[in-house]
């Protein structure tokens, strides 16, 4: 913005003295052809007044000035006098323009370029009393040599007033953007320009809005990274290409990772295990996934799952869960049950087998004693266990 501005300035200054040049060029064009016509037409007064009085003899006695070209024509056209000593008709004679003008009306004048040189010349002519034409000629060229000089100065003097019309514009454009560059949004100063009143009011709108939603986000980033860093469980976000957003410091220990920051990795820069990769591509075709893996000796409880926007796939959580102790429980609660289980059959065995006999009578009744010994002292034994 700042540079269109200045670009604009400067085209305007660059316009306004190209049209000052042409401006200047034409007043001076026009007072300088003014002043040719004015300096013939007194002149051609002068000299026909010394005509009227003593005819050829005072053309040919005073002689005529050096700028002009004296010619003088009867009513009929042909040559009386000229200057330049020509006594053939100049240019057509009567016929000219300024002669058929200067005949019926009494003076005229015309401009044209000269058959001799390419010169342009101005001609008036002016009829005498008895009829006659007397015509002045100008070359213009000579008469205008103060208005070629004024054009030289002109191309002079327009590279300078364009360098001037840069540093103009440049210092125009740094004052005009120097209020708006200062203006404190936060201090609430009102703003330099009426123009521009609105939209600042809407940008300090916008910018309370926008820090009220910031202090919020932040305090709920706090209180989820609160609760998230005490947690025993790894959590982590992943964006859709698998680079971490977000994770705990139990999820890099989970993952048995050297890192203290995963946040911009991508997850398998951080575990590279076969089993997380597949669960984490799983999640990536839209599909929960869920595995045990062992990592670093641990058995870790890993479930993947998708994140949806706009039913397009943004990413996925994962969350992992250090579930060793649980299955060490596992183990010894199996384990106790066939110990358990395997000290149980002995005595029952015994007791069942004593109990069999002495219900079929076949325990003879001096042995009776010494298998109720037997059968009490198995089942004190299964209390024991109990």
């Amino acid at each position: 913005m700042k540079r269109r501005i200045f670009a604009m300035l400067f085209l305007l200054a660059a316009v306004a003295a190209a049209a000052a040049s042409v401006v200047t060029a034409m007043v001076a064009h026009d007072n300088y052809l003014a002043q040719v016509q004015r300096g013939a037409a007194a002149d051609a007064a002068f000299i026909s007044a010394g005509v009227e009085l003593s005819g050829l003899d005072y053309l040919n006695a005073a002689g005529t000035p050096r700028a002009y070209r004296v010619t003088w024509f009867a009513g009929g056209g042909a040559v009386l006098y000229d200057s330049e000593g020509n006594v053939a008709p100049m240019g057509g004679g009567a016929d000219q323009p300024e002669v058929v003008d200067a005949i019926t009306e009494g003076a005229g004048y015309s401009a044209r370029e000269s058959g001799a040189g390419g010169a342009r010349v101005y001609y008036y002519a002016l009829r005498m009393n008895d009829g006659s034409v007397l015509r002045v000629a100008a070359v213009m060229t000579d008469a205008l040599s103060p208005y070629d000089t004024i054009i030289f100065v002109a191309l002079i003097l327009t590279p300078l007033i364009l360098i001037g019309a840069m540093i103009g514009s440049s210092v125009l454009t740094r004052g005009i953007f120097a209020p708006l560059l200062n203006l404190d949004l936060e201090r609430g100063d009102d703003p330099v320009y009426d123009e521009i009143a609105p939209l600042v009011k809407r940008i300090r709108a916008q910018r309370r809005r926008i820090e009220s939603q910031t202090t919020s986000l932040e305090r709920q980033r706090v209180e989820f990274a609160a609760i998230t860093a005490n947690m025993n469980e790894g959590f982590l976000t992943l964006n859709d290409s698998g680079a971490v957003l977000t994770h705990n410091r139990a999820a890099l220990t989970l993952l048995d990772s050297t890192l203290t920051e995963a946040a911009g990795r991508h997850i398998y820069g951080v575990n590279r295990s076969e089993g997380l990769r597949l669960i984490v591509e799983e999640a990536r075709t839209g599909k929960a996934a869920e595995s045990t893996l062992t990592i670093a000796g641990r058995a870790v409880l890993t479930a993947a799952h998708p994140v949806f926007e706009a039913g397009r796939q943004r990413g996925m959580t994962l969350i992992l869960m250090d579930v060793t102790e649980q299955r060490e429980r596992e183990m010894l609660r199996r384990e106790f049950a066939a110990n358990v289980s395997h000290e149980l059959k002995t005595p029952l065995t015994v007791l069942a087998g004593s109990a069999e006999l002495m219900m079929n009578g076949l325990i003879a009744p001096g042995d009776a004693e010494r298998f109720g010994e037997g059968m009490y002292r198995e089942s004190q034994r299964m209390i024991a266990l109990v």
